[in-house]
């Protein structure tokens, strides 16, 4: 039994904390935060008993705890996860995946001199719609993928976010791109097969941003991304194929009854049924639970030398970092700009 050490207690405590003990694999031994006392709270609400701190560090030190999962804002999330490298502590990050794609850099290098995995919580790919969706366009059911639209739409922050959160904060590693745009930048490549080579970046406003790029497979994406539009439209996601199109669309409230997939090929259409992961997925509080389960489900099994990974590793995290530099360059040159 793996034995799991949750740092954060906002995304920590809603999607971290029920998946690990779901799992049969592992179990949660400690919870941590930093300083609100949310961590307590949780382990006087168990029936069982748990380590609760108010330092991750302390957490990290702990002999109970196996693996390290890090579900807090990202500026703390370098020394967090440095530390349980260097304790030799499997560790699960959330994205951004620190501050800086310099931070990412020196914790690669830690980790090739560690016994511990490291994972990134780009857990996009692990859901059973983008799975199929990525089969489908594997497959070939609409041929040669040309164009890749993402409409990412919603009401739900936006200016209606309290300026005092962390995601509105201003400081490195938030906002829309950081927060959003690095999930889109990852999966799009999975699904595409393909790096970005080049991208134009505009921003509207604090909450919208429109991106066109061009992938090394000469594909072209267009991103519209906001979290303060008049109207929830939600999260859709199309492919434009030689022989026809796919669209995955899930929509509010965001529940795993809410998303649909539909294939239109040249000559006919038809609405794809989408496999369920795990039999309860569709009774999970939170969507984004079942993808997560699916992401740890990969990382618990994986040996440490498995090449390549069959879950976002330290590499998918340089590539994504290295997309978000050059994205903030194009804002300020207002131009094209290579991934380098």
């Amino acid at each position: 039994m793996i034995r799991v050490g949750i740092i954060g207690m906002g995304y920590g405590r809603q999607v971290h904390f029920p998946v690990y003990q779901r799992l049969q694999e592992t179990t949660v031994t400690a919870v941590s935060d930093t300083g609100s006392g949310k961590a307590r709270a949780l382990a006087n609400e168990l029936p069982y008993p748990i380590a609760a701190y108010s330092d991750g560090l302390e957490l990290i030190a702990s002999k109970e705890v196996d693996l390290v999962s890090i579900a807090t804002p990202p500026e703390f999330h370098f020394d967090l996860i440095g530390a349980s490298l260097k304790a030799h502590k499997n560790v699960i990050c959330e994205k951004p995946f620190t501050t800086s794609l310099e931070q990412v850099e020196m914790l690669a290098g830690l980790l090739q001199n560690s016994k511990a995995r490291l994972c990134v919580g780009y857990e996009f790919p692990y859901d059973a719609a983008f799975i199929e969706m990525r089969k489908q366009t594997k497959s070939g059911a609409i041929g040669e993928v040309q164009r890749i639209k993402v409409e990412w739409l919603t009401s739900s922050t936006g200016n209606a976010a309290p300026k005092s959160a962390w995601k509105a904060s201003g400081k490195p590693g938030t906002g829309l791109l950081y927060d959003w745009c690095c999930h889109i930048f990852d999966y799009s490549t999975q699904i595409i097969g393909s790096s970005i080579e080049w991208i134009f970046c505009k921003r509207h406003s604090e909450y919208e941003l429109d991106i066109l790029c061009q992938f090394v497979n000469d594909t072209v994406g267009h991103f519209v991304v906001a979290n303060n539009y008049h109207t929830d439209l939600g999260h859709k996601i199309t492919l434009l194929g030689t022989k026809g199109r796919l669209s995955l669309a899930h929509l509010p409230p965001y529940r795993g009854v809410d998303k649909s997939l539909e294939l239109h090929p040249v000559t006919f259409n038809r609405q794809i049924e989408l496999p369920v992961l795990h039999s309860y997925e569709k009774e999970y509080p939170d969507n984004r639970m079942a993808a997560f389960e699916e992401l740890v489900g990969q990382f618990v099994v994986s040996p440490k030398d498995q090449q390549p990974t069959s879950y976002p590793d330290v590499n998918r995290a340089l590539a994504v970092w290295k997309i978000l530099n050059a994205a903030e360059q194009s804002f300020k040159d207002g131009c094209l700009t290579p991934i380098t």
